[in-house]
């Protein structure tokens, strides 16, 4: 195997309302971990998946899907605020 595959589904913050910097710097301490993992390995890691929900529980609960209870009214902010997070930390990095 030449690359460590990664599902990134990760909650970034408890917040509903979490600035851009605190979803940041949550990306970063992801980003950190998974560093640890490629250096252990020695390989290369790619983003198989990522997905943020277009609601305002997107940074808590990002891969969670549900059909139970009311559907969530749509908030794109969020959902931008989280993708923004992650390819502002992730672009940069090898």
């Amino acid at each position: 195997m030449d690359y460590i595959g990664i599902q990134a589904y990760f909650p970034l913050s408890d917040d509903p309302g979490a600035l851009p910097a605190a979803l940041r710097r949550a990306w970063k301490e992801h980003l950190n971990a998974i560093e640890q993992v490629a250096t252990r390995f020695g390989k290369a890691v790619i983003f198989t998946e990522i997905g943020y929900r277009s609601d305002s529980e997107a940074p808590q609960r990002p891969g969670e899907w549900s059909d139970r209870g009311p559907p969530q009214a749509v908030d794109l902010v969020a959902q931008k605020a989280c993708y923004d997070a992650f390819f502002e930390t992730v672009w940069t990095r090898p």
